[in-house]
């Protein structure tokens, strides 16, 4: 920092100035997406799903934006499900808003979906990849067997069955770098009956951090980067970043969801032009 700068500012002069990210990509970075075959998912207002990848790889279909990250010559593939936690929270005060989201997600556990599939959308705010601001929400397959519980359940099932679209577009510009586990952090990394579902949807182990403040993380370690404090920032990601819960996938629910997998992604290709014909009413 200048002499004048700290003058005009009440710093002291010398004081270094580090460029930093935006909060989404510090997120990343602190929760440690700096290896291939990583995988973070940023279960927040605006979910997104992000793999990392070692080439600047875009989609020209735009399944998912091509990021660049801090550390060194590495990218975020990076998926946006558009208000997904608005939605969970749009859907909690219309089925039960006297209830919690524990409470609803109690609820949700013992409600087998397998036995009466429902397939809902998630898209109540527009697509996010591809960019389709007319798509819309649903709820298909809706009958008398479902109570609030299969809802609820139906849709923390869409927002992992949407991750997963998104991943099977980004393994095909990274191929040979599998995916070996998908860290999930924000509001919505509270819920274990969620984070098992996408373990489930994704047949890839989850976890949580312990770590709350994942975005500053990012944001101090490459402060620490810059100055000196850190000299590789896998490495110090790798050291601040300790697992707090472990989902495994369980074989039963990942053959159902395998299943249930092609009729979402059909029902995003078909329903496209009718809620582009409902937007022209």
């Amino acid at each position: 920092m200048t002499r004048e700068a700290a003058e005009a500012s009440g710093l002291t002069a010398g004081t270094p100035v580090i460029a930093g990210a935006g909060d989404q990509v510090a997120s990343f970075l602190g929760a440690g997406a700096t290896t291939e075959g990583l995988i973070v998912d940023s279960a927040g207002s605006f979910s997104c799903f992000v793999s990392v990848s070692g080439e600047y790889k875009p989609d020209e279909e735009g399944s998912y934006d091509c990021l660049r990250s801090p550390h060194k010559s590495q990218y975020f593939l990076t998926s946006t499900l558009i208000g997904a936690g608005i939605t969970h929270r749009w859907l909690r005060d219309l089925l039960g808003e006297s209830m919690s989201f524990a409470e609803l997600d109690a609820e949700a556990e013992l409600a087998d979906t397998r036995k009466a599939p429902l397939l809902f959308l998630p898209h109540l705010g527009g697509m996010g990849n591809p960019t389709l601001p007319h798509f819309r929400g649903a709820a298909l397959g809706l009958g008398w067997s479902h109570s609030r519980a299969h809802i609820h359940r139906a849709f923390l099932e869409s927002a992992a069955l949407d991750n997963l679209r998104c991943l099977e577009k980004m393994q095909k510009h990274i191929s040979g770098k599998n995916a070996r586990e998908v860290r999930v952090f924000g509001g919505g990394a509270k819920s274990s009956l969620w984070n098992q579902i996408k373990s489930d949807v994704l047949n890839i182990p989850h976890v949580t951090l312990k770590r709350n403040d994942i975005a500053l993380t990012g944001a101090m370690l490459l402060a620490g980067k810059a100055v000196g404090m850190y000299q590789d920032l896998h490495q110090a990601a790798r050291k601040v970043n300790k697992v707090d819960k472990r989902f495994q996938p369980r074989e039963a629910y990942a053959e159902y969801y395998k299943k249930l997998f092609p009729l979402y992604k059909r029902a995003c290709r078909d329903l496209d032009g009718l809620f582009a014909g409902l937007k022209e009413i």
